[in-house]
């Protein structure tokens, strides 16, 4: 029977030679990772159970994305193509980021309030929101829905928790009616999505406002945006910091809801957040 201890030292092995090869090194360069304190032993049935959430739950839609490969360009068939005349509305490009390595140290820097806890909590967060950066665009860290008079990118097969009627209204628009569709239950549930009872999963194609996120110009406006986003959420919600700074993902996927900004299924949500957060904690060591 192999150990969890085995089984840390042959995943940390397949990363070194990873790391090592031709192909790796003319694709990034090597980071500088500083030593937090002695790695804890890693929960591989916690890491690999996250990873095959990630790829249920974060596949929502993505079909068009995932068959581009994991390269730095637009998520549809249609790269490169614009949606509307608007001059704020820029083209989708992949911009992924390390959760642990890059987006917990940025937010570390540009909230110290918020203390290390805090800053692995949003970064699990981002995570969970981008497929652990694979679908992170235009450095949109918490895919963040955008208005018409800001830097703006839409994507294909945004979906959303929403009502029969919320539906009909959504379907009865004249200009974006035909965007909006209701997903089939048991292709919703194979992708992993999960929604509150007496809801259907709903999918938006552009130029339909809901499929509308933010486009940031670099990392650090990004990182900065996210921050203040979350800010502004614990200006709303005196015990949201205390949440945050405390590392409650339930506490904060229940917070998070209430305040509108995601539509799906609480629980679920909530065990995305631990399930990225071990990730994070294994890869930084204990906090």
């Amino acid at each position: 029977m192999t150990c969890v201890a085995c089984l840390s030292n042959t995943v940390r092995l397949l990363s070194m030679l990873v790391l090592l090869s031709p192909a790796s090194a003319t694709a990034r360069p090597p980071r500088i990772v500083t030593n937090l304190g002695t790695p804890h032993v890693p929960n591989m049935l916690v890491v690999g159970r996250a990873i095959s959430i990630d790829i249920s739950m974060r596949a929502a839609g993505m079909n068009r994305i995932l068959s581009l490969g994991d390269t730095e360009s637009a998520p549809t068939d249609d790269a490169g193509v614009r949606y509307t005349s608007n001059p704020l509305e820029a083209t989708a490009r992949r911009t992924r980021l390390d959760p642990g390595e890059e987006v917990v140290p940025a937010l570390r820097m540009v909230w110290s309030e918020v203390g290390e806890l805090g800053a692995r909590m949003l970064s699990a967060q981002y995570a969970y929101e981008t497929g652990s950066g694979r679908y992170c665009f235009n450095y949109n860290l918490g895919n963040h829905k955008a208005g018409a008079n800001e830097p703006h990118t839409y994507l294909h097969g945004v979906w959303e928790g929403i009502s029969r009627e919320g539906f009909d209204r959504m379907h009865a628009d004249p200009t974006f009616g035909e965007l909006v569709r209701i997903e089939d239950p048991q292709s919703a549930a194979q992708k992993g999505h999960s929604v509150p009872q007496g809801k259907s999963v709903v999918l938006f194609d552009p130029p339909h406002p809901t499929s509308r996120f933010r486009a940031n110009a670099t990392m650090e406006e990004g990182v900065m945006r996210f921050a203040d986003y979350h800010k502004h959420l614990a200006q709303k919600n005196k015990r949201y910091l205390g949440a945050l700074t405390a590392g409650d993902c339930r506490a904060v996927a229940q917070m998070l809801a209430s305040m509108g900004y995601f539509t799906g299924d609480v629980d679920a949500y909530a065990q995305g957040l631990i399930n990225h957060r071990d990730i994070i904690d294994e890869g930084l060591g204990p906090p």
